[in-house]
């Protein structure tokens, strides 16, 4: 069984910072948690033992983890399990890269979050680009803590968004827009407005291969869709 402890000092008192104890393969490992209170100290040595007794490797002292560590293994993350495209999380990685990079992932608090919160609304950025940013941040440190590289989770305060825009072009609207439009734009615009496609991340991405006269359909491959599936739409109206 481990313990806790707090060294005393050479002037007399004992440090501030607790200490653990603990074995593995029998011998005996002391260790600064880096940690002043109690009950933060007790889940570090928890995690401690846990590691000595499952066999894994014990990770370095927590409050020496970086950010850029736990942004890697998000990454890696992302990439093995497919859980998200990661060309969509890189959009929203290299904004918090550009803040946290550097930042000991112990010290990522409120008022560090609040302040990325503030440079990206200085940027001009939306409160629901931000909001994104900000649940992969949280993504991230729920990785770390699950991993044991964190000791506890910062409290998030996502900001207001605006309401869902409300109201629908008629057909007289629309067609009197479309024809103010240059020729090519027209093309993406009544693709957009027909089959209800993504105007900028799906038609503006499609290629003649995607068009099938003969068969007539119009095709999104995997990948080219938010959900990652593909689509077919007719282009012919049904008999």
């Amino acid at each position: 069984m481990g313990f806790l402890y707090r060294p005393k000092l050479r002037g007399g008192g004992h440090s501030r910072i607790w200490w653990c104890k603990y074995y593995v393969n029998g011998r005996p490992i002391r260790e600064s948690t880096g940690i002043e209170k109690e009950t933060e100290a007790k889940r570090f040595l928890k995690e401690r033992e846990g590691r000595a007794a499952t066999g894994q490797p014990i990770l370095p002292r927590v409050d020496r983890i970086r950010y850029d560590e736990i942004a890697a293994d998000l990454r890696r993350y992302y990439q093995t399990t497919g859980n998200r495209r990661i060309k969509e999380a890189e959009t929203r990685l290299r904004r918090l890269d550009k803040f946290f990079a550097g930042y000991r992932v112990a010290a990522i608090a409120p008022s560090t979050i609040s302040a990325f919160v503030e440079s990206r609304q200085k940027q001009k950025a939306a409160n629901a680009t931000i909001n994104r940013e900000l649940a992969t941040l949280r993504r991230m440190l729920r990785l770390a803590y699950n991993w044991g590289k964190l000791l506890r989770l910062p409290v998030f305060e996502m900001l207001k968004e605006r309401a869902p825009r409300e109201g629908f072009f008629e057909g007289d609207q629309y067609e009197a827009v479309r024809r103010r439009l240059p020729p090519d734009l027209q093309v993406a615009t009544a693709v957009s407005y027909t089959f209800g496609w993504r105007t900028q991340s799906e038609v503006l991405t499609l290629e003649r291969r995607h068009l099938d006269l003969g068969a007539g359909t119009l095709r999104l491959d995997p990948g080219m869709t938010k959900n990652d599936q593909g689509r077919a739409s007719s282009t012919s109206p049904p008999s």
